[in-house]
């Protein structure tokens, strides 16, 4: 019963933060409200900063590849 309770209020409060920020939009408030608890912020920004650094860390492999294969070329001219 306790996961479906909360659920509920999951869902009550993601409501209520729409009405609200809905509410700063139209009046041209920069603010927003955010539902979420502060553990659960803090775990979203801890997985979009590893989103962040695995890119990075991609585009870094990628441009090495590609130095190492224009070596490669220029080595068996």
């Amino acid at each position: 019963m306790q996961p479906k309770r909360g659920a509920e209020i999951e869902s009550l409060r993601a409501l209520w933060t729409r009405q609200c920020n809905g509410a700063l939009s139209r009046r041209h408030h920069q603010s927003r409200i955010d539902h979420r608890s502060y553990e659960r912020e803090e775990e979203q920004k801890i997985i979009q900063k590893q989103r962040v650094d695995a890119k990075k860390r991609n585009r870094r492999l990628l441009n090495t590849d590609l130095i190492d294969q224009e070596n490669q070329v220029f080595e068996s001219k």
